[in-house]
């Protein structure tokens, strides 16, 4: 099951909506759930970026569809990348013989 850690940052539009953060994240959950996924976990945080999600999908293009979908609403803009477990990587590393 393809994971995805997002780092995600407020658009000048979601950071003057801050007081709704909270409800977007409930929206967000369920679009995830609706494609098929699920958030692993999603943290607010402080510094370069204002939030953390860990996603996991049935497939990639899921979950790349639910990254389009929240970018388009404008409120974050997002950096995302594959995340793999240790035994993903152990079979990975399996194949480079």
């Amino acid at each position: 099951m393809p994971a995805y850690v997002s780092l995600v940052q407020w658009t000048e539009e979601g950071i003057k909506r801050y007081r709704d953060s909270a409800e977007r994240m409930q929206n967000f959950t369920a679009l995830v759930e609706r494609s098929g996924g699920r958030v692993v976990e999603f943290r607010y945080t402080v510094g370069d970026y204002d939030m953390v999600a860990i996603t996991e999908f049935d497939d990639e293009q899921s979950g790349i569809a639910v990254l389009l979908q929240t970018g388009a609403l404008g409120f974050v803009r997002t950096k995302t990348m594959l995340a793999y477990t240790a035994q993903e990587m152990r079979e990975i590393v399996a194949r480079t013989g």
